[in-house]
């Protein structure tokens, strides 16, 4: 237990440098070192030579002073000797991936500001150092690639293999930020040799799985991929984005995380598929209620970026029925959450003051130090977020209108018998979103203008309720919020069960939010 702990500390200790994905990577990590079954002490290590030198078992130590041939071989200062080269990187640079002195480090000063902005661990300062005074420094370009090659080479290792979750985080990372030679260096085309790497990477444990993503998604954007390494990433993203089920060992938002991912690099690719396969994956996810909000609007979003003309397989009506559905549900969770989230909040103080205390207030005709015969009322504040709902309610239009000239579910549908309801669905979607502007700030006002324009795109719904879509959705697991009233009704094929009494946000006959 105490070895696991000290496992989890490590890691908890490395995730400043996750960036935007730092929550969900979080909950990836520590359910991978959960999984190790290993103690700490039987994680594969690279040998440093020499053996008996504790100097180059620290980055500084050795890096530093032996680096400097080889910056100056990259630079093209000093003849290139490749025995040299390759023995300072495989000997002594690369094996402080994994070395315990890095992985997890405690400074002496407690107080040390730097060793506090590393986290715990010196993992993430010989990243940043490698790319920066190695990497960074490939101006020749007989150096350069054998510097890229030796990488590739030792980051599969590393990342691959029974290492530290740690290194093997760090060592993904790398190899999805690898890029070609160019005069001068520039990281803008991707190494194409490290993505086959990349993608071995997708087989591997969570930490590893992370960079990857984001690695093959720059491959996708800004590399040149041949057909069938399009077709391995379009098979692979598909087979992410369809698995509903996390793995064991996986947290629900981090496979929510994961699966975002693949759909983002799905979107990249900017194909419906040979068989629609995508078009089918992304409606999929759309007309699933259990699908989180985040991973509806990212499925909508995509289909958004798409250009298609839709085959009879896909239902073009159900995918706008289930963005409606999803728009109604997702606003209907957060003002049932704000109605939830209302606090009663003391009321203004005047401040401390001759014979008036730090938090008391004086009411009118009150003298300072008289108790007042009536206390003040508290206020009563509702915390809701447009901004939120907005962007939601954005990103669900974005799968109607498309992101760009001929895409999107509405263009698809042109001249065909779905487009009526589609541009109904549209036209009542607007409304709902005008209504998020963050233009008005009473909350009972704004929540009266959502719940009008939400009542008209609901009364829609229900009149088309033999389209299948997408069924209501419960909120935090509770019932329906629209019950008998939402859009598919008591009798028709949605609602049904403790939802069908349930109190709907969008229904003006009934209590909204209560």
């Amino acid at each position: 237990m105490v070895r696991k702990e000290k496992q989890r500390r490590a890691v908890r200790g490395g995730i400043w440098w996750l960036g935007a994905s730092g929550a969900a990577a979080l909950c990836l990590m520590l359910a991978a070192v959960g999984q190790a079954q290993a103690p700490a002490a039987k994680f594969k290590e690279m040998k440093v030579n020499p053996p008996d030198n504790p100097r180059m078992r620290n980055w500084v130590g050795a890096t530093h002073a032996p680096g400097a041939a080889a910056k100056q071989m990259l630079q093209g200062n000093i003849p290139f000797v490749v025995a040299d080269f390759d023995s300072f990187f495989n000997e002594l640079l690369f094996p402080q991936f994994t070395l315990p002195e890095n992985i997890t480090y405690t400074p002496a000063d407690p107080k040390d500001l730097q060793a506090q902005k590393w986290g715990g661990s010196l993992l993430p300062l010989c990243r940043d150092e490698f790319m920066k005074q190695f990497i960074g420094q490939g101006h020749e370009k007989v150096a350069f690639d054998r510097l890229n090659q030796l990488t590739l080479t030792a980051m599969e290792e590393i990342a691959l293999h029974d290492y530290h979750p740690l290194s093997r985080y760090q060592a993904a990372t790398i190899l999805s930020q690898l890029y070609a030679y160019s005069s001068p260096p520039s990281p803008s085309t991707p190494l194409p040799g490290a993505l086959p790497v990349l993608m071995r990477c997708l087989d591997s444990i969570d930490v590893v799985q992370i960079p990857a993503l984001k690695g093959i998604l720059w491959h996708v954007k800004n590399g040149e991929l041949e057909a069938t390494q399009q077709q391995a990433i379009l098979a692979a993203m598909l087979k992410i984005a369809s698995q509903k089920t996390p793995p064991e060992g996986r947290t629900p938002d981090g496979h929510d995380w994961i699966r975002r991912q693949a759909i983002e690099v799905l979107a990249a690719l900017g194909t419906p598929g040979a068989k629609a396969e995508v078009l089918t994956t992304l409606t999929a996810i759309l007309n699933d209620n259990q699908s989180s909000p985040r991973l509806t609007c990212a499925a909508a979003e995509a289909l958004g970026s798409i250009k298609f003309r839709a085959p009879e397989s896909i239902n073009l009506s159900a995918a706008a029925f289930s963005i409606a559905r999803a728009a109604l549900d997702d606003t209907a969770a957060e003002l049932t959450a704000a109605d939830e989230r209302q606090a009663d909040v003391p009321p203004p103080t005047a401040g401390a003051g001759a014979g008036v205390g730090p938090g008391q207030r004086l009411l009118p005709g009150q003298l300072p130090g008289a108790a007042p015969d009536v206390a003040p009322a508290p206020v009563k504040q509702t915390f809701f977020s447009t901004r939120l709902v907005k962007s939601q309610l954005v990103a669900l239009e974005h799968g109607l209108r498309g992101t760009g000239k001929d895409h999107g579910l509405l263009n698809a549908a042109s001249g065909t018998k779905d487009q009526a309801f589609m541009q109904s669905v549209d036209e009542k979607l607007t409304p709902l979103i005008a209504a998020c502007d963050g233009t008005v700030t009473d909350y009972d006002k704004l929540k009266a203008e959502i719940v009008k324009a939400g009542a008209d795109l609901e009364s829609l719904l229900a009149a088309n309720n033999s389209i299948p879509g997408r069924q209501p959705s419960p909120i935090a697991g509770k019932v329906s919020p629209f019950g008998g009233a939402a859009g598919r009704g008591a009798a028709g094929k949605g609602s049904g069960g403790a939802g069908a009494d349930a109190a709907n946000p969008f229904d003006e006959t009934k209590p909204a939010g209560k």
